[in-house]
């Protein structure tokens, strides 16, 4: 497995065959895809990005939807060569690649997204769910200026191993992961962070790129994996994503938590 530089992001590349781009999501790294990648190379070109805010990869913004999908979208074209390829997401990954295949479907061929459903989907189920809106509390406390920011670094992240161990209680994670993590974060933030920052401001303008989105229709046939056991996003969240696709959706629930790739 080596390092190299496609597009503007850092990533990892291995294997031989058509392309397949796998996306992480927080908090997480492309380490995170190792084991994934090495069972998976005798049959694929498997790239694993940095996303963007992620160090090595570019750490200053806009860290905005529509930005992260540009940025993205640029690193899809180079990782193949110009051809569509295979797209993975999980997490914010997954909202990342679902705005490529709304905006941009002819770089992707068809597409895995994990753990977070269409994104229109998500808001509403936690518009109106008490349980999911539980569970979203910390991208509320995200939003405060400095304080998240100084709160996972402290106690050598000890919140995001509790952020671990309460959304994937069974996940067992490969040498060096952790280590990797925590550095890349530290030498990071406050940039993830400000994916859930993006959200909610400025309000105005994400909300009318939230209605237009809701125009746009996903073509592709896409598989969506969740986690019965997911502390994060429920599974049911996903109810009523069909009506954004119009390519065939397969939706799989697994004995799994958040984290599902290491799992």
């Amino acid at each position: 497995m080596k390092r190299e530089r496609l597009g503007n992001l850092e990533c990892w590349v291995t294997g031989e065959g058509p392309t397949v781009v796998l996306l992480h999501g927080f908090p997480d790294v492309p380490e995170g895809w190792h084991p994934v990648m090495e069972r998976l190379a005798d049959r694929f070109r498997l790239v694993a990005p940095y996303m963007p805010g992620y160090a090595p990869s570019p750490t200053e913004g806009p860290f905005d939807v529509d930005n992260l999908c540009e940025q993205v979208d640029a690193h899809l074209v180079a990782a193949g060569n110009g051809e569509p390829v295979h797209l993975v997401g999980h997490d914010w990954g997954s909202v990342v690649a679902q705005q490529i295949l709304m905006r941009h479907p002819e770089h992707v061929k068809r597409a895995v997204t994990m753990a977070v459903p269409h994104p229109l989907t998500f808001l509403s189920h936690a518009a109106t769910s008490p349980k999911q809106l539980a569970l979203s509390t910390y991208m509320f406390f995200f939003q405060l200026p400095l304080l998240p920011e100084a709160t996972l670094r402290a106690s050598n992240f000890a919140l995001l191993r509790w952020l671990w161990t309460r959304w994937s209680p069974d996940v067992t994670l490969p040498d060096g992961y952790w280590d990797a993590l925590t550095a890349c974060l530290d030498a990071s933030l406050p940039a993830p962070l400000a994916y859930y920052r993006g959200i909610l401001r400025p309000v105005v303008p994400q909300v009318k790129r939230m209605r237009e989105a809701s125009s746009l229709r996903i073509p592709h046939d896409v598989l969506y994996l969740c986690g019965q056991h997911d502390k994060a996003v429920g599974p049911e969240a996903r109810r009523g994503q069909a009506k954004y696709f119009t390519g065939r959706l397969e939706e799989v629930e697994l004995d799994a938590g958040h984290f599902l790739q290491l799992e």
